[in-house]
């Protein structure tokens, strides 16, 4: 921080413009300027305390700052704070414009005045305007905080000395809420895209436009939150038939292509509710059961996200950059814009390096025409690592708006908005060389006993995924198993 400005002879009154201006910078300098140097460096040392505490949390304590942007409680802290360092700095500039000895006007002073108002309105209220947008993010899309304390009660059986009796009473504790990791070996999450288009949520379930959430993407990610801090990533082909849920729980199987895995979510909320009970909604319950039953896991949350927003986010990030192994191409392309009557058009994406908008990354993601499914899940993954990557603090900030609201409007979880500072103290030990990717494809496929359904060797899943969980270096070995973006340069496309 410099030095505090000095008037450059005895005899030149302060202008109090000048004097405001200067304190809107740095609250001391005005201070300064008009003489005042007790105030200017009771101020001074403010100023710096202040000074090195942003240099301090932007260097050295990221983790810290994220935890607070994450948390709804620290963001009204925040945002209380911020006005009162408005308060301060206002206090500083109208001290400093008062004891000017000389009221300019002009121009000139009209010109710094403005100045000093945007120097000072303007950081505080860009600050207030996206710590609000992230509260009403955390608190509209993430579910409920869990309860800051846990009750107990046990019973304690007491014997009276000198008596034969017996007395149980109930003894009442209050613990702290475990964080997600506590006691968890793996911490389970499904990643789902739907392909509910934008007209269907207007829609009711019994019309015939009407198709629900069918989750063509259906990815479980395992994390490790200890050492070696590994990641797996398992996708599941939506066509997979021969899934196990529990005895008694959700609609009879059938033998034809709705009872995919990938229609799960559908028929548990549009179909039968009531035979999908669990802590969620149907469709989430649901999901959960029949991808913690494939991979023999407890699914401790679910993410899904619709096509329509799909293409709002990678718009609001400004793309996604892409390097195309091979050039494809659809001639009746379904645009995703309704179900009944989509739009079709003819949609190539060329090959090599290009920076896709989110309709066109859609289309990339989606394509299998003149492919097959392995191969569209295939780019899914790639367009995933690529967003991952490519996701920086700067990119964040920058477009942190359109990317709140994408977010709000179109994604539904159920992980607690109190419990995001958890994923927040993961980031510095997760790292994408750790993530290793079981694909579902057609090794894993065995005979189905009809046509227009897909059987899968479920034991051989259950335990090849078991050995990602519990060996993954072994498991890349053993089954040429890679990363989440490796081989991306590669192509499953004809």
């Amino acid at each position: 921080m410099g030095s505090p400005p000095h008037r450059t002879g005895t005899h030149q009154a302060a202008r109090s413009s000048v004097a405001a201006l200067l304190s809107a910078v740095i609250p001391s300098w005005g201070q300064a300027y008009t003489g005042r140097r007790t105030l200017a460096k009771a101020l001074f040392v403010i100023d710096a305390v202040m000074t090195l505490s942003l240099v301090l949390v932007v260097t050295t304590f990221q983790i810290e700052a994220l935890r607070m942007w994450v948390s709804a409680d620290a963001l009204v802290v925040l945002m209380a704070l911020n006005i009162m360092l408005l308060a301060y700095r206002g206090l500083a500039v109208r001290g400093a414009y008062t004891s000017a000895e000389q009221r300019d006007s002009g121009a000139a002073t009209v010109a710094r005045i403005s100045a000093a108002a945007v120097l000072l309105i303007i950081p505080h209220l860009g600050f207030g305007y996206l710590a609000w947008i992230q509260h009403d993010l955390i608190t509209t899309v993430f579910a409920a905080p869990i309860a800051a304390d846990t009750t107990t009660t046990t019973l304690v059986s007491s014997t009276t000395v000198g008596e034969d009796s017996t007395t149980t009473t109930a003894a009442t504790t209050t613990t702290a809420a475990p964080t997600i990791w506590d006691g968890v070996e793996r911490l389970n999450i499904a990643l789902l895209g739907s392909d509910m288009r934008p007209d269907q949520e207007e829609l009711d379930p019994g019309s015939r436009g009407y198709l629900g959430h069918r989750t063509d993407i259906m990815i479980v990610i395992s994390i490790n939150p200890a050492p070696p801090y590994d990641v797996a990533v398992l996708p599941v082909p939506r066509f997979l038939s021969n899934f196990e849920m529990p005895e008694g729980y959700g609609v009879e199987p059938t033998l034809d292509d709705w009872d995919w895995i990938g229609h799960v979510w559908r028929r548990a909320e549009d179909i039968a509710p009531e035979l999908y009970p669990g802590p969620g909604r149907p469709g989430e319950n649901a999901v959960k059961t029949a991808l913690g039953g494939l991979f023999d896991l407890q699914i401790h949350y679910y993410a899904l996200i619709t096509v329509g927003g799909f293409i709002d986010i990678v718009d609001a990030f400004g793309g996604v950059t892409i390097d195309v192994p091979t050039r494809i191409v659809d001639r009746r392309y379904d645009t995703a814009d309704d179900h009944e009557g989509a739009t079709r058009v003819t949609m190539v994406i060329e090959e090599g390096p290009q920076r896709l908008d989110g309709f066109h990354a859609l289309a990339y993601a989606r394509i299998r025409s003149q492919s097959h499914e392995f191969a569209r899940m295939h780019r899914q993954r790639c367009i995933i690592s690529a967003l991952i990557e490519q996701t920086n603090p700067v990119t964040l900030l920058l477009n942190f708006e359109p990317i709140a609201a994408a977010i709000k409007d179109n994604v539904l979880t159920d992980i607690p908005q109190d419990r995001l500072v958890d994923f927040v103290d993961m980031l510095p030990n997760l790292h994408t060389e750790n993530f290793t990717t079981l694909p579902i494809d057609t090794d894993y496929e065995i005979q189905a006993p009809v046509s227009g359904i897909r059987y899968y060797d479920l034991e051989r899943i259950k335990a090849d995924a078991q050995l990602v969980l519990t060996d993954p270096i072994r498991a890349r070995a053993e089954l040429g198993l890679t990363g989440l973006d490796t081989n991306c340069e590669e192509s499953l496309d004809p």
